[in-house]
């Protein structure tokens, strides 16, 4: 990754061995090293989310324990990247396929503006609704994204800017990428997005948080226990 000190990281419950088997065999073959960030749950570890972020009380209300717990659990990443000696994180959810090899990413990432607070490696969002304006063959910037927030590179400026808006943020309904998505369209975080993404989500796995406005989607048995 150039010069770039970056580490990379998978967001991943404990107790997703599915989830994790098949990252640490997806990795290997690649040839990436990783570590796992123990993810909290938001139905085990309720008050631990809480005390993470300042939800309102339609938020509590509406948002589903795992939303609660994956927007905490991003944020313990951000912090942990301010305290780290990284220039970057690079950070995947632990339900992600590569489709390219990260040295291609390593090739783009010069091409970047240096205003970049965090960069975008794949969303479940179509180009035309995104709203994208194409910077070149490889970049594009999108007006928002909220359909995934399964893999993106950090930088400090950005972690920086994260932590410090996400309170002034009303968060309702979605989850941590309606977040990214809404700091984005206020102008308060810049983000870039690659064309065409490197990795897209597995949704064969369960998931653990409940969407009720899908109705195909899998989830996971703890959540109905």
């Amino acid at each position: 990754f150039c010069d770039l000190k970056v580490k990379i990281v998978v967001i991943s419950l404990p107790f997703r061995h599915d989830r994790r088997n098949q990252i640490i065999e997806q990795f290997k073959n690649l040839n990436i090293d990783f570590e796992f960030f123990d993810a909290i749950h938001g139905k085990i570890e309720r008050a631990k989310a809480y005390n993470k972020v300042e939800f309102s009380s339609r938020s509590k209300k509406y948002l589903s324990p795992g939303s609660i717990g994956c927007i905490a659990s991003h944020m313990s990443v951000w912090t942990n990247l301010l305290l780290s000696p990284y220039d970057c994180f690079l950070i995947f959810e632990d339900d992600i396929i590569l489709e390219k090899n990260l040295s291609e990413l390593a090739l783009l990432l010069p091409k970047y503006p240096a205003d970049a607070d965090i960069i975008y490696l794949g969303s479940g969002s179509k180009k035309g609704w995104l709203n994208m304006k194409n910077i070149s063959t490889n970049i594009s910037k999108p007006f928002t994204v909220r359909k995934g927030a399964y893999s993106y590179i950090l930088f400090k400026n950005g972690a920086i800017k994260l932590t410090t808006e996400i309170k002034k943020v009303n968060i309702v309904c979605g989850g941590i990428d309606s977040i990214l998505g809404i700091l984005g369209m206020r102008g308060k975080l810049i983000a870039y997005h690659i064309i065409p993404p490197i990795c897209k989500i597995d949704y064969s796995l369960p998931s653990n948080i409940l969407n009720f406005s899908n109705k195909t989607k899998i989830i996971h048995e703890i959540e109905f226990k």
